[in-house]
């Protein structure tokens, strides 16, 4: 199991590296968000007087995120589905550095130990920023009160800016508008993403049969569920042997309710390096080798090279109107 070819061994300083690669090039453009921040936080830093121009700052902070959730917006709910848990930390830095009662438990506790998780779920994963962008959801808990402590001292001391009453109003009404927009796309996004399916309006079809009953998608994967669902039936009736399904399809085993002839329900890859590894695992292992194999024809394999090497390992088959149904004869 730990050959897994989609999960490489890979040196800790390259991987670590990954991280920050993959939140910076989440987006195209999202590097420049992350350019403007560090020249506008640099500013910050080096004003000693800082607190006294709280405004401007929380309101080019503010602009940023906004700035970065409208790069984010076209790729929503699939692609960067999550990655809008980004952007609102750097409102949360700003307003950190801003305030003068920091809550520093909080800082330790929460946002920096955020952080850490993010890197920690990372690490063992090649889902790079789907897992980052959860990580973060913790951090944004922070952010958020961060600002709102801010906001809360910007209340009650003044600012030294021109114009600071009306400055201090737009700061306000950004905020609330990335409140706002933040809340927006974190509804849309839970609401629309479909594991691995389209948008919720073009799933008409209702799988009626199987696991999946119940579940709507649309009408080409309903009919590639069906007949495989259809196919599988066929081992209902046999002998309790063990069943190998050569699919990424996790599905399959519970249609089938058979013993597994694998090491796992997740066949992570349909490629030669598969069947390396189930060798391996066979002479380990060798009660849990499958009397019964099915190959769905809707897949990755060589299908041609695939009948062939399970021939040679004594199988025979059957093609059926979804897939290949093997047997080894006892």
């Amino acid at each position: 199991m730990l050959q897994d070819p989609e999960h490489p061994s890979v040196p800790f300083d390259q991987k670590f590296g990954k991280y920050f690669e993959s939140i910076f090039k989440m987006n195209a453009s999202f590097k420049y968000a992350i350019y403007s921040y560090c020249a506008m936080a640099a500013v910050m830093l080096i004003d000693r007087k800082r607190r006294l121009h709280r405004s401007v700052y929380l309101i080019v902070t503010v602009g940023i995120v906004i700035y970065s959730y409208i790069l984010l917006v076209p790729d929503f709910p699939g692609k960067t589905y999550n990655s809008i848990m980004l952007p609102p930390v750097f409102a949360g830095i700003t307003s950190y550095a801003l305030c003068k009662n920091k809550p520093r438990e909080l800082f330790a506790g929460v946002f920096l130990t955020g952080i850490f998780y993010s890197l920690c779920v990372f690490l063992p994963s090649n889902q790079y920023m789907y897992v980052i962008s959860m990580g973060f959801a913790a951090v944004n808990v922070a952010s958020f009160i961060f600002v709102g402590q801010l906001i809360r001292e910007m209340q009650e001391t003044p600012d030294n800016v021109t114009y600071a009453v009306w400055v201090k109003r737009l700061s306000f009404a950004m905020v609330a508008f990335m409140l706002l927009f933040q809340g927006n796309l974190e509804c849309y996004s839970k609401s629309h993403h479909c594991f691995w399916n389209g948008d919720p309006k073009d799933l008409t079809f209702e799988i009626a049969e199987g696991p999946a009953a119940g579940l709507r998608t649309d009408k080409t994967k309903a009919d590639e569920y069906n007949s495989i669902y259809n196919d599988l039936s066929r081992y209902w009736d046999k002998e309790d042997d063990n069943l190998l399904i050569l699919t990424e399809r996790t599905w399959t085993y519970l249609a089938a309710d058979k013993p597994y002839g694998t090491f796992s329900a997740w066949l992570s890859g349909e490629k030669p390096n598969s069947i390396k590894r189930l060798k391996s695992f066979y002479d380990i292992n060798p009660d849990k080798k499958p009397r019964y194999i099915y190959v769905p024809k809707k897949s990755k394999w060589n299908m041609t090279w695939l009948l062939n090497e399970l021939q040679l390992m004594g199988y025979s088959y059957t093609e059926t109107s979804a897939g290949y149904a093997l047997e080894k004869y006892r």
